[in-house]
């Protein structure tokens, strides 16, 4: 599989890697589009505080899922999908009280944790 890394400011790298190994709870997908906003390129200039690197780019995700495991959102494997980017916990206040967007754990799919500027990548199957 094929991925591109932003290895330092200004510094894309491709890479051949293993292929994704799929959680249990999680969808395996093909990423068929990412768009660059504003952030990535702050990121590229090493100007955006909130990434470390090197770091897979890529938040703004389309994709199509190959593999799912039984889910209550009838996500399954054929369906094109957006991917939600952001990655909460589940447990703090906020979350328990249904405001994921206020989560005090939250992670951002190609800020905080490696995004979609790959081939194929696994998600929370809640995301796609």
């Amino acid at each position: 599989m094929r991925q591109i890394v932003l290895e330092a400011p200004r510094q894309f790298v491709g890479h051949i890697v293993p292929p994704v190994v799929r959680q249990p709870s999680e969808a395996l997908v093909r990423i068929h589009r990412v768009v660059i906003c504003g952030s990535d390129w702050h990121a590229f200039d090493g100007h955006q505080a909130n990434y470390t690197f090197p770091r897979i780019i890529g938040h703004e995700l389309s994709c199509e899922v190959l593999k799912a495991p039984d889910n209550t959102r009838g996500i399954r494997p054929g369906d094109r999908c957006a991917i939600e980017p952001h990655l909460t916990c589940g447990v703090c206040k906020p979350c328990r009280l249904n405001r994921p967007n206020c989560c005090e754990n939250m992670k951002v799919l190609g800020v905080h944790v490696d995004g979609g500027m790959r081939g194929f990548m696994s998600v929370p199957v809640e995301r796609p």
